[in-house]
């Protein structure tokens, strides 16, 4: 009986810890805050601007804009994130993936990935319309706001820049966009890196 009312305690003792921790790693007590955005563009494929535009203490609308003087029939793009460490120096981490984002759009995979950034991203922008890009066209990312619940559950609190750097034909550099963002994570278990 002793051993039985033991082994009731550790379990009941373990569902608590487990639980309690699983509530503090939930996504409501992670703040994300948008920093600040870059852009550019090669100059033979076009111009962009890009801004930040602070809405509330923690919600920052992203905007871009980029309007091509040529043609571009295939665009792969590079995303990968990169964290902060304590020396202010940027190191890759976590994702580093290279997609087809033509292929994709014709629904030939060339990532799972695509899939995610598509459904993150695609109510503030007109990239997923069609596939060429056509000269003269306005392509933009508008209001965008970067949130926690497009992170996965347990993400190290900290300074994070993701970064998308974009190849035209044949594998030509025509631009970059990168989103510096902040994660906190509020709770008794905080995950710090570096």
């Amino acid at each position: 009986m002793k051993v039985l009312l033991n082994v009731a305690l550790i379990l009941v003792s373990t569902t608590f810890l487990t639980e309690g921790i699983r509530r503090n790693l939930a996504l409501e007590s992670v703040v994300l805050r948008t920093e600040k955005c870059v852009c550019d563009i090669n100059p033979r494929y076009g111009n962009s601007t890009c801004s930040t535009k602070v809405k509330s203490r923690n919600v920052t609308n992203v905007n871009a804009s980029f309007t091509l003087i040529r043609k571009v029939e295939d665009l792969t793009y590079n995303a990968k994130t990169f964290y902060q460490f304590s020396n202010n120096e940027y190191r890759p981490m976590l994702i580093d993936v290279t997609m087809n984002f033509c292929a994709n759009e014709k629904g030939i995979p060339s990532s799972p990935l695509h899939a995610v950034m598509r459904a993150i991203i695609n109510d503030y922008t007109n990239f997923y319309d069609s596939c060429p890009f056509l000269p003269g066209k306005l392509y933009y990312v508008k209001d965008w706001n970067f949130v926690a619940s497009d992170l996965p559950s347990v993400v190290p609190a900290g300074r994070y820049m993701l970064n998308f750097t974009f190849f035209c034909d044949r594998g030509q550099y025509c631009g970059n966009f990168g989103v510096y963002f902040r994660v906190d994570n509020h709770g008794i278990l905080e995950l710090n890196v570096g």
